[in-house]
């Protein structure tokens, strides 16, 4: 029992600090779980060689991100933008943003830590080498921690802000024509996309599901068991240590083809997107074919 006579100030004080506790007591109970010791251990097992994120060889090729103004704040046509978070005061670069023009044949969403000018410029990327444009489930970074943990919840099935915008944009992709739906995750946006799919699968139909063609780069995801009617497809180097949390994990279940080459580094566009168009890869997949078939048609 606190006294009834203590000064306003202190009671103010005393309230703000019950206030803190609960919501400590909250961040707690979301967070520090079996689950999340668990993702941290496979972080620092003997697997998970963080030094291989970067490959030397690479991280100054064509179109690398390493060249991208991280500073730089794109233009974008408010015609093409979708925020979640219109009302918001908080910066753009902080805010869920669908950037691209309807019809949205293909969604990609980025990896932690990203500026918006590097996601923009990998979204770009992508563009050029498919034969329809890409749309960009903008993924926000505060820093890492917010980051990784937001990776947490969605490995573990607790649904993360961003998830649920992704899943919205994905239903409203499948709505807008009867055309297949590219969705595109790199590094965290696949964890995003699987999330996101492992909940959409129970409420959409067969024809919905078949038309979803579903590529991973470098994917961080943990369990990703999505229904076969789903085209699924996981481009992985070897030594890339993200995919070794989960993916190329023998203890998680992952549905899809997995195209593996030896090779290191997690960079889209410098270790994933170069390579494959290069052929690096070798692999019988459908999205090398479409890209085949866009440089051919380059040619012409």
């Amino acid at each position: 029992m606190m006294p009834n006579n203590l000064p306003p100030e202190l009671n103010a004080g005393i309230e703000r600090a019950r206030e803190t506790f609960t919501t400590y007591k909250a961040w707690l109970a979301t967070y520090l779980t079996k689950a999340l010791m668990e993702d941290l251990q496979l972080m620092m097992g003997k697997q998970v060689k963080l030094r291989n994120l970067i490959n030397r060889r690479t991280l100054f090729s064509k179109n690398s991100e390493w060249y991208v103004d991280r500073s730089s704040s794109p233009e974008m046509n408010n015609e093409s933008v979708m925020s979640s978070h219109q009302q918001s005061l908080s910066p753009a670069e902080y805010q869920p943003m669908l950037i691209g023009q309807t019809p949205h044949r293909a969604l990609f969403v980025n990896g932690v830590l990203t500026p918006m000018a590097v996601a923009i410029h990998q979204q770009q990327q992508l563009s050029d080498l498919l034969p329809f444009p890409v749309s960009l489930i903008y993924n926000p970074t505060r820093h890492v921690i917010a980051d990784l943990l937001e990776c947490h919840l969605d490995r573990n099935g607790l649904a993360s802000t961003i998830m649920q915008f992704t899943k919205d944009c994905i239903l409203n992709a499948l709505a807008e024509s009867d055309e297949s739906v590219m969705l595109v995750g790199y590094s965290q946006g696949a964890i995003i996309i699987s999330a996101a799919l492992q909940a959409l699968q129970e409420e959409l139909d067969e024809a919905h599901l078949k038309r979803i063609h579903y590529v991973t780069f470098g994917a961080g995801v943990k369990q990703s068991t999505l229904s076969p009617l789903i085209l699924q497809e996981h481009f992985v180097n070897e030594h890339d240590p993200i995919p070794h949390l989960g993916l190329l994990h023998p203890d998680y279940d992952v549905t899809g083809d997995v195209y593996l080459r030896g090779a290191h580094g997690h960079l889209l566009v410098a270790d994933y997107l170069n390579p494959l168009a290069a052929g690096d890869f070798a692999g019988d997949s459908q999205f090398e074919k479409r890209l085949m078939n866009t440089n051919i048609n380059h040619k012409k």
